[in-house]
């Protein structure tokens, strides 16, 4: 995996040039450590150790998250192997449970919606196979997209970017996301996370996709 450390990342070059975060709190330069470009196939197995390696909590707000049981549709030269996955996508989820099972806080947000029912059942399904390992899951207000996709480890890892948990995303699209070291940044995005739950549901596992 081609990995890429900035130490005065794009990211710190925007800020030090008067860009602000969503809030409107500006951040410093010499609070962001460490940035790696997360691009196409370098997501997956840097996201998958991430989860390994969390200690505290992990935090995700996700748009679409699917979970596949067959050959995703249109996947026509997928290569499969007897007794693996058929996604990558299916990898997370097991991280995610496995995370909660040896003690770390696991909390995820949905997109639901009252309009874009396939995402919204894709999701569903996905939830409600974390919620059976025990994790907690939310499911965000119907009747606005949380288009989100936002990853929080600990105290001071954010990931942030294009990238859905579908086998098109980690496989085959061109994605870009961006895995930040910094406890501010980290902080502000707790903030933000936390807003967005007040409007959420708790997941019911009785509900239907």
């Amino acid at each position: 995996m081609r990995r890429v450390w900035l130490t005065i990342s794009l990211l710190a070059l925007l800020l030090s040039a008067g860009c602000s975060m969503q809030t409107g709190e500006e951040v410093s330069p010499q609070a962001v450590q460490n940035v790696i470009i997360l691009s196409n196939r370098d997501y997956f197995p840097e996201v998958h150790q991430l989860f390994q390696e969390a200690e505290k909590s992990i935090k995700v707000m996700m748009y679409s998250a699917s979970h596949y049981t067959e050959k995703p549709e249109f996947a026509g030269d997928i290569e499969h192997v007897p007794g693996t996955h058929w996604s990558n996508t299916n990898v997370l989820l097991d991280d995610l449970v496995a995370a909660k099972q040896r003690g770390v806080e696991v909390l995820i947000i949905l997109d639901d919606s009252s309009w874009n029912r396939s995402n919204a059942e894709k999701n569903k399904k996905f939830g409600r196979l974390l919620a059976d390992g025990g994790v907690t899951v939310y499911m965000d207000d119907p009747e606005v997209s949380t288009h989100t996709k936002l990853i929080l480890l600990d105290d001071d890892l954010t990931v942030v970017g294009s990238t859905n948990w579908s086998y098109y995303a980690l496989d085959k699209n061109n994605e870009t996301s961006v895995l930040i070291e910094s406890s501010e940044i980290n902080q502000i995005y707790q903030v933000f996370f936390s807003q967005i739950l007040t409007d959420c549901t708790p997941f019911s596992m009785s509900e239907k996709p």
